[in-house]
């Protein structure tokens, strides 16, 4: 297992509760570690196991729950 960690920037994050729902489904993701996001940034930081997943493909996970990621 080779953990990497990436920095998200998502917009349109409004609330707390919206939040941890993010990070609860993202977090059921395979090969994901943690997640965690700063509402007032936007900012995620994800930990993640790149035998498992990659960058590309939780940037699609976030967008996938509609999200803008940049």
């Amino acid at each position: 297992m080779a953990e990497e960690n990436a920095r998200f920037a998502l917009r349109a994050v409004k609330s707390e509760d919206e939040v941890e729902d993010v990070e609860h489904e993202l977090s059921n993701a395979r090969g994901v570690v943690a997640v965690d996001i700063d509402p007032e940034s936007g900012a995620a930081d994800v930990r993640y196991d790149d035998d498992e997943i990659g960058e590309e493909q939780i940037r699609g996970a976030f967008q996938d729950m509609g999200y803008e990621v940049s």
